[in-house]
């Protein structure tokens, strides 16, 4: 109940302070459960997004959107199964910005998903401002890519 009321009310002070809907939600420190996830539908979330790996694939539960790739260095386990799955060059292992190119020139030639993500707090404390930078320049531009939000995303046919 506790876990309820706090969703529902985080979602209409942000509604207040921005102006318009929120319509997506991010599980606290990644963790969530069945519950958690039938209470941010219940609150009029459209989907949640995870921390959990999820390659470049489609996602189907809206609840439970996966991502590939965490902009930080030091989550070597989340970074090995990146570029084993993609035969990435194995310094994607240990830096984002390689990980993060190689993955959106795998996605661009195959078809998927790149779905990022990192919080500013982090990128501020690690000073990883250029290199984001960086990174929105290398994959931006093209006319033939779909760059969404999560909630965009939501809208898509497969």
């Amino acid at each position: 109940d506790r876990a309820l009321t706090e969703i529902h009310d985080a979602k209409l002070y942000l509604e207040d302070l921005l102006g318009h809907d929120v319509s997506m939600f991010a599980y606290p420190k990644g963790l969530y459960n069945s519950k958690v996830k039938q209470h941010v539908q219940e609150t009029g979330f459209r989907g949640a997004r995870t921390v959990d790996y999820g390659g470049l694939k489609t996602n189907t539960d809206p609840y439970s959107m996966k991502v590939s790739s965490l902009m930080q260095n030091g989550s070597p386990i989340f970074s090995l199964k990146s570029a084993l799955q993609y035969n990435l060059d194995i310094r994607s292992v240990i830096d984002w910005e390689i990980r993060v190119k190689e993955l959106f020139d795998y996605s661009y030639r195959n078809g998927g998903i790149l779905h990022l993500f990192s919080h500013s707090w982090m990128v501020d404390r690690y000073n990883q401002w250029e290199k984001l930078e960086r990174v929105l320049n290398y994959i931006s531009g093209y006319d033939d890519v779909l760059y969404l939000t999560n909630s965009e995303l939501l809208d898509v046919k497969y």
